[in-house]
């Protein structure tokens, strides 16, 4: 493949470090504005790529203080999922308990396939695990995002590094984590500025910036 697009590059991590330090490390050497992640079994059909792309044009859903927020993140919501019923029954628990404990309303937060923008991804916190958390980072962040449906592939290759017992110890730790965020998370923004020897002005700049402090 990298004989077919010259532009492609191997990251290669010293030892093992999980999905989720994987993703950040492809996110800083990428150099594009919006970066897709996808789980590399081949489960994730990357033919939805324009489809998420196309969402980008869409208006979104909600408005904050009359600013329209910005579209950062398209994530999927697998359908007719091919994996087994104990894992789509842990996959369900997981949501349930992930919605109602940090009153988020992401579907399939699981899902490998996702379109984002770049420097919001490096700006919200990276931690293990925190693949299953995306969604919600980025809203409690201030930004929009939608999702897609996708029909679920089987296995192209290699097998699950994650037992559900895992998923279920680890996720639980890292869901009262997310929600300690939630609770503690400062994004100020500036309304207006105040030089010497003059008066008030309203911030030039106020209309240009984004929540969390990005400028558009």
């Amino acid at each position: 493949m990298m004989t077919q697009y010259p532009t492609l590059e191997l990251l290669c991590h010293p030892h093992r470090l999980g999905q989720s330090a994987g993703i950040v490390t492809g996110a800083t050497a990428a150099r594009g504005k919006w970066i897709v992640f996808s789980d590399g079994d081949g489960q994730n059909d990357p033919r939805y790529i324009p489809k998420m792309f196309a969402q980008l044009a869409q208006p979104p859903r909600k408005q904050q203080h009359n600013q329209q927020q910005k579209l950062m993140l398209v994530n999927c919501v697998r359908v007719k999922r091919k994996s087994s019923w104990l894992k789509k029954a842990y996959s369900f628990c997981a949501n349930w308990i992930r919605r109602s404990v940090l009153h988020d309303d992401c579907t399939d937060s699981g899902c490998g396939l996702k379109l984002i923008n770049r420097e919001v991804f490096l700006a919200i916190p990276h931690f293990r695990g925190m693949h299953r958390f995306i969604p919600v980072l980025v809203t409690l962040y201030g930004f929009e995002r939608t999702e897609i449906e996708i029909v679920d592939r089987e296995r192209f290759s290699g097998c699950s590094k994650y037992t559900n017992t895992y998923r279920a110890l680890f996720g639980i730790f890292n869901l009262f984590g997310v929600y300690w965020l939630s609770k503690r998370l400062i994004i100020p923004t500036t309304t207006e500025t105040v030089k010497k020897d003059s008066s008030p002005q309203k911030d030039s700049n106020k209309n240009n910036r984004e929540p969390g402090g990005f400028s558009s």
